[in-house]
């Protein structure tokens, strides 16, 4: 298995209103909530 497709499982702490902006965005595109913050991520890295 190479790196890229390890995964790690975590466990995070979102105050309320970020949770359900979470909840609502990934209802809206059909993606997890774990993808979410993924592209989030990478797309910060880009930055």
């Amino acid at each position: 298995m190479s790196g890229k497709d390890e995964k790690k499982r975590v466990m995070i702490t979102l105050n309320k209103d970020v949770f359900e902006k979470l909840e609502r965005l990934s209802k809206e595109t059909g993606l997890s909530k774990s993808s979410l913050i993924t592209l989030c991520i990478n797309e910060q890295k880009k930055a």
